[in-house]
């Protein structure tokens, strides 16, 4: 996705399969990352909200969904 992130108020990034939990909740360019993925996921506000994942594991293959201003 691209978009200007000035007009961005929240984006969100949630695994939806195999299973649901959201990663990460970004509002006005600061992002939290839930406590379960802190050690390995980012999200870069400065790079359009891209999700970068360090050392992947077997158990991250699934679908990701990012949303902002809940689209």
């Amino acid at each position: 996705h691209h978009f200007p992130a000035a007009v961005v108020k929240e984006v969100v990034w949630k695994k939806t399969f195999p299973i649901e939990a959201t990663i990460a909740k970004c509002q006005k360019e600061k992002c939290i990352i839930e406590e379960h993925f802190q050690e390995r996921f980012a999200v870069t506000p400065e790079k359009n909200y891209s999700l970068f994942l360090k050392s992947a594991k077997y158990n991250d293959l699934g679908q990701y969904k990012c949303t902002w201003d809940g689209f």
